[in-house]
């Protein structure tokens, strides 16, 4: 397991660019429902860990 750290002692609520490509892409586009004014549509943190699980949960979703 990687080293962790923390680079501030609060939370910045920034977004953080994610790219997925290549097979089960797609279920992390199901997930991206929510709209920042700039950015466009983005997913969460929790979003993020329901489809990671869905995928490792349904590997046939990934061919």
């Amino acid at each position: 397991m990687p080293g962790l750290q923390w680079n501030s002692d609060g939370h910045t609520n920034s977004l953080v660019p994610f790219f997925a490509k290549g097979a089960g892409s797609e279920v992390f586009r199901h997930f991206a429902d929510q709209i920042d004014p700039v950015r466009g549509k983005y997913l969460d943190n929790a979003e993020l860990g329901h489809a990671l699980f869905l995928l490792f949960e349904n590997p046939e979703k990934t061919h």
